[in-house]
């Protein structure tokens, strides 16, 4: 007799037809419930194709796009009901919902509507099958995940480079959400909206965002509302938001931060002074830039080099064969003691192509602490502060008429500055202990209303300059 078939013995060739037998993995409709069905699989798989209607593609209308219902909820290309019944599935629980969302033909979010569990093996279907669609951007999970099924999450978002995951209300007792940032990260939004996250949690997660780390240099959004974050928590944010300059959108509505933890955050969106450590890591960074900048010119010249006496040695035995028996020519090479001054010539005109090349290749020096963004006095080093971080929500915690007027003194101190980003643009304190009104607050929001203001307008001469190059 027969056994079960193992995911080993499942075959995942995009060019498969498409039949009764072995539906293509490129059908994820008909191919997750069919491979759940030779596994033998404890669980029946409902996915609902959604196709995105109405979306505006020309610069001259605008849309949103729309889900239309394509009914195409799939068990292999058969009745749902006629499925379930055949399995002997009685009990609604094992039940695993799936929309699967298509824009233009293409797979580009998968969606785990309220499923009380998502199995593992399941979603290590997914991330065998998910390389057949380059087009899977968002995951979006709302409850069902245990730490092995984050884990294979990890693995989909490495597999597909998906840039949004929304775990919202996905509560992971080992709280081990970080995996999501390592390795390959290609994260540009996380959400982690009601999972319970308490302070211990946030330092693993902005572990993985300290500069130079990868995910410091994709993740902007950030959404923490609504879990257990204290004035710890707000700590580890503000230390990493001294170096990280990708991270625009921080959501921490309804946790538990007072004004303490809320000036551990605003205190870096303004001038603060760079601690030794701080100091000594920039000079290796830009020790490790310079290093490699010089060995990038020193190979390039040597290619320039080696190419130049190729050419010289093969341009030699022509001119020989050539003048043999005749008088000297004024195309004849120079003599070889007349060689070394001519490559002492070249060596300029090489080492300036280098460098150009270099700047282009490598670019110049970025960093949060270099010369543009810090300022030596009374022979200590201040940075001007974060200024990339825009949104910021601290609406329903602990807040106080303190953080009112901290967070103006960093509106002024950023709008003085003579910076490009000129930093907030958003904040949303409601729901604290202020005033219902006070001077500070309106001030407040003038300054926001001019910095969405100016925002608004450049964005409004960026679309005029390209419609003026088309």
């Amino acid at each position: 007799m027969a056994g079960r078939d193992t995911i080993s013995d499942l075959h995942f060739k995009s060019n498969d037809k498409h039949d009764n037998n072995h539906p293509s993995p490129l059908n994820i409709e008909a191919f997750i419930p069919w491979a759940c069905g030779q596994l033998e699989l404890p669980f029946v798989t409902i996915i609902n194709k959604v196709q995105l209607i109405g979306v505006a593609r020309s610069t001259s209308t605008r849309g949103k796009a729309k889900e239309e219902n394509t009914n195409e909820d799939s068990q292999s290309g058969s009745n749902v009901n006629d499925d379930i019944r055949f399995s002997g599935v009685n009990n609604t629980d094992m039940l695993i919902y799936v929309d699967a969302i298509y824009d233009n033909n293409n797979l580009i979010q998968l969606k785990f509507n309220s499923n009380l569990q998502v199995p593992v093996i399941l979603l290590k279907l997914f991330s065998l099958i998910v390389h057949f669609h380059p087009h899977l951007t968002a995951i979006y999970i709302n409850r069902g995940l245990n730490q092995n099924g984050l884990y294979q999450v990890s693995k989909i978002v490495n597999a597909a480079k998906v840039t949004e995951v929304i775990l919202d209300n996905t509560v992971v007792k080992e709280a081990n959400y970080y995996i999501l940032l390592d390795d390959n990260c290609s994260l540009k939004y996380l959400s982690l909206a009601k999972c319970k996250l308490n302070d211990r949690s946030v330092k693993f997660i902005v572990s993985r965002l300290n500069y130079p780390l990868k995910a410091s240099k994709t993740l902007s959004v950030l959404n923490l509302s609504s879990n257990m974050i204290t004035d710890e928590g707000a700590k580890y944010l503000g230390d990493m938001l001294r170096m990280n300059r990708q991270l625009c959108y921080l959501n921490l509505s309804g946790n538990m931060i007072s004004d303490i933890g809320a000036d551990s955050i605003l205190s870096i969106l303004m001038t603060f002074p760079l601690t030794a450590d701080e100091i000594t890591q920039k000079k290796a960074r830009k020790f490790h830039y310079m290093k490699k900048k010089n060995d990038f010119i020193r190979h390039t010249v040597e290619v320039m080099r080696i190419d130049y006496e190729k050419r010289y040695t093969a341009q030699k035995k022509i001119g020989k064969s050539v003048s043999s028996g005749t008088k000297k020519s004024i195309y004849d090479l120079p003599p070889d003691n007349e060689k070394v001054g001519s490559m002492i010539g070249f060596d300029s005109v090489w080492l300036d192509k280098a460098e150009t090349a270099a700047e282009e290749m490598i670019g110049p020096f970025q960093d949060a602490f270099n010369d543009e963004n810090t300022i030596t006095k009374c022979g200590e080093v201040y940075c001007y502060g974060n200024n990339v971080l825009c949104y910021l929500n601290l609406a329903y915690n602990s807040l106080t008429y303190f953080s009112v007027k901290k967070l103006l003194e960093v509106l002024k101190v950023q709008r003085e500055l003579p910076r490009r980003r000129k930093g907030l643009i958003n904040v949303c304190i409601e729901g604290n202990n202020l005033p219902k009104a006070c001077q500070e607050l309106a001030e407040i929001d003038i300054s926001l209303e001019i910095g969405l203001n100016r925002l608004s307008n450049m964005s409004t001469i960026k679309r005029k300059n390209v419609l003026r190059a088309k």
